[in-house]
């Protein structure tokens, strides 16, 4: 059976507004290091290892730096898979199939919102429409 805490807490996880693990200073940054990563997560490498194993996350390449360095996407993913396993017992298949999921809904909202300007076009559009109905009321057609 399924508790409150549980349907609270998977809301959380797939909530809209991602919830940033850092402080506001420091989220300027754009790739962040293994051992930042482990230090802000209170996780080990081997974690890391596992979900890059897993491919849940992956790491970018630079030129300039030789080591694993992750974007804030992927910091994201590994905040959500962190919740998932040790508050929620999920194991890593499911935690990709959730974040995965989750990623799906992010870009089917996106496309169902409209954008401001396809607003201001439709409203432009329906008003020429309206004043030229207006028009030819007037005119008897």
């Amino acid at each position: 059976m399924i508790s409150r805490q549980d349907i609270s807490e998977a809301k959380l996880i797939v909530s809209f507004k991602p919830i940033s693990p850092c402080k506001e200073n420091q989220m300027s940054k754009k790739y962040w290091t293994v051992t930042e990563i482990t230090r802000l997560f209170q996780v080990d490498e081997q974690f890391i290892s596992q979900l890059e194993k897993e491919q849940i996350v992956c790491s970018t390449c630079t030129q300039k730096s030789s080591g694993r360095l992750f974007s804030d996407d992927e910091l994201e993913k590994m905040r959500l898979a962190k919740i998932l396993i040790e508050e929620m017992d999920v194991n890593l298949p499911g935690v990709d199939i959730i974040i995965n999921m989750r990623q799906s809904m992010f870009d089917m909202r996106k496309q169902q919102l409209p954008s401001p300007l396809t607003l201001k076009s439709v409203r432009f559009g329906f008003v020429k429409e309206f004043s030229n109905l207006s028009v030819r009321q007037k005119s008897g057609l």
